[in-house]
C-alpha cells in the first residue's frame, strides 16, 4: 500500500483474504502493524509465504490485516 503525497511511504499489507483488487483501488485495512519477520506473519495468519520474496521487507514495520475491504 502507498500513497501519493509527497513523504509518503508505502507499507506491505499481508492478510491471508483480500478480495480481488486493481492497482490504485481504495481498501480500508484492519490489523495490527508490527515488524516484518516471515515466520512470525505466517504463523499469525497461517500463511505458506515465499520468503525469498519478502526478504527486502525483512524488520520493516508492515501490517498483519485481519480485513481488508473495498468501500
Amino acid at each position: 500500500m502507498g500513497g501519493e503525497e509527497i513523504g509518503e511511504n508505502p507499507i506491505l499489507v499481508v492478510a491471508a483474504d483480500v478480495p480481488a483488487l486493481a492497482e490504485g483501488d481504495e481498501v480500508t485495512v484492519a490489523g495490527t502493524v508490527a515488524e516484518f519477520q516471515v515466520a512470525g506473519f505466517q504463523e499469525d495468519l497461517d500463511l505458506d509465504l515465499i520468503d525469498n520474496e519478502f526478504e527486502d521487507f525483512d524488520g520493516d514495520p508492515a501490517i498483519a490485516a485481519t480485513s481488508v475491504t473495498t468501500p
